[in-house]
């Protein structure tokens, strides 16, 4: 249901950059604990989100709302914490996961009897 076809997925990364001003208000009305607690519901109202749209109970825009608001307090977190911090454990991240699809992608080879 949710896995596309590699010939459907458009893979552009989507802009996830937040105006300065909001981001610079937000930071500066509101405390770090608030801005946590935030995140916290955020991430809970995501995860309930995906939770119902794998019973088929909840709208692809929906999903996406709710990642919109997780990026946004993503993006003020990479702020208040350290932004070239979090950049660095991206990148290793995605090596990661890159080192692990390679596995995969040469398991499957081997399971097919693929020959480059």
């Amino acid at each position: 249901m949710i896995r596309k076809n590699e010939k459907d997925l458009k893979l552009e990364p989507v802009d996830l950059r937040i105006d300065r001003h909001i981001l610079i208000d937000s930071i500066n009305n509101n405390t770090m604990d608030w801005q946590i607690n935030k995140t916290i519901e955020e991430c809970v109202e995501l995860m309930d989100v995906l939770i119902h749209y794998k019973r088929e109970e909840r709208a692809n825009e929906q999903v996406c709302q709710e990642i919109g608001d997780m990026a946004i307090q993503i993006g003020i977190l990479q702020h208040l914490f350290s932004k070239e911090m979090t950049q660095k454990c991206i990148n290793r991240k995605l090596i990661s996961i890159d080192n692990r699809n390679q596995r995969l992608i040469n398991y499957k080879h081997r399971e097919v009897g693929f020959k480059p």
